[in-house]
């Protein structure tokens, strides 16, 4: 089923070109259908994606990629991820350098802009500035470049470029200098499908690692602790570079038991099971690999992502970010077919009656 969600995401965004920024387990529906002979009934699901998306695109026209806020972003919600500068919002100085023309339309402006709020832009964020021109106002689109800042809570901010009316243009170009202060101001960070895709991976984990023992918010927060320990391990060079995600994964566990206390297989069932009891039924190596493929689809946490953060995103085939999570479930269903109808410590007992009978021709 976790697929055909994944699938169902995949596909509603290939259509519209939008990102969803709502995603939750209760935007998806789940139909049976009449079974045949010798089917289980619910191999007969079918998942549909009954919640439309709330991302509205904004009207930056000559911006170099789509931005898209949500209404509704200000809900918290545990299938959201926690986005700091989403927040940042109030009033600072404005200080225009310099107003240049783009070409025959187009104006491009630098300026300078300091605020008391506390908040840290990224390069790829939008900064929206309202400042007053003459007897009007504008509304300047821009990027902040951190490392010209001259003063804490400084920075230098140069716009996209943009059109404004013959007399709000000539306002701009005469504040050149002014101190324009109280200018409101806005943080929009670049958001785009890998928000749906930490979603998406917060569903995984409902699905995959939450019973009667654990809560949705406490899996989250182990799994994101999991990402990050493989994460640093890679960066200290603990582990080898190239080594598989799921390998590195299964050094984790080994290193510490508590990670299959919180992350191991019996979180699949709602009876009290041992972690290793788990594992007997379900292959490590194959529980590995579900781990690693929830570890990829998590934004931002380390070389392992499929997306470097919330706004990787092709602008013209958005829904390129589920590929991976999508190729990831598609290997892993092949892989657990077999768990249908074999009973896998049963096939590793006989493995090891032959083992031991081939042994003792051999001498």
């Amino acid at each position: 089923m976790y697929k055909r969600q994944v699938l169902a995401v995949q596909g509603v965004v290939g259509k519209t070109g939008l990102p969803m920024l709502n995603l939750s387990a209760d935007s998806f529906r789940v139909r049976l259908s009449e079974g045949s002979a010798g089917v289980p009934t619910y191999w007969t699901s079918r998942v549909d994606l009954v919640d439309p998306g709330s991302a509205v695109e904004l009207p930056v026209i000559r911006a170099d990629a789509r931005y898209f806020i949500a209404p509704d972003w200000g809900l918290g919600s545990v299938y959201r991820p926690r986005i700091e500068s989403t927040a940042a919002s109030g009033k600072g100085l404005v200080r225009l350098r310099k107003v240049m023309d783009h070409d025959k339309q187009d104006v491009v402006v630098e300026g300078t802009f300091a605020t008391e709020e506390r908040f840290t832009p990224a390069g790829s964020d939008l900064i929206w500035l309202r400042i007053g021109v003459g007897a009007g106002q504008a509304d300047l689109y821009c990027h902040v470049d951190t490392k010209q800042a001259l003063a804490g809570g400084e920075w230098r901010f140069r716009t996209v470029p943009q059109q404004f009316e013959p007399e709000i243009l000539k306002g701009i170009r005469a504040a050149e200098g002014v101190p324009l202060a109280n200018s409101p101001f806005e943080i929009i960070p670049l958001l785009s499908t890998p928000v749906d895709l930490y979603s998406m991976a917060v569903v995984g984990a409902r699905l995959l690692l939450v019973n009667a023992g654990n809560t949705l918010p406490v899996a989250m927060d182990e799994l994101l602790s999991l990402a990050r320990q493989v994460a640093q391990n890679l960066q200290q060079g603990a582990t080898q570079v190239g080594t598989p995600l799921a390998e590195r994964i299964a050094a984790v566990f080994a290193g510490d038991p508590r990670w299959l206390l919180s992350l191991g297989p019996q979180r699949l069932i709602e009876e009290d099971m041992d972690g290793g009891e788990a594992l007997d039924l379900v292959p490590p190596v194959l529980w590995f690999e579900v781990l690693a493929a929830l570890v990829r689809a998590l934004p931002g946490v380390g070389a392992d992502s499929s997306c470097r953060d919330y706004g990787d995103a092709h602008a013209e085939a958005p829904h390129r970010a589920f590929h991976r999570l999508a190729s990831d479930l598609a290997h892993l269903l092949v892989r657990t077919r077999s768990l249908i109808v074999i009973d896998w410590r049963y096939n590793r007992e006989v493995h090891g009656v032959i083992r031991k009978y081939l042994t003792g021709v051999s001498r």
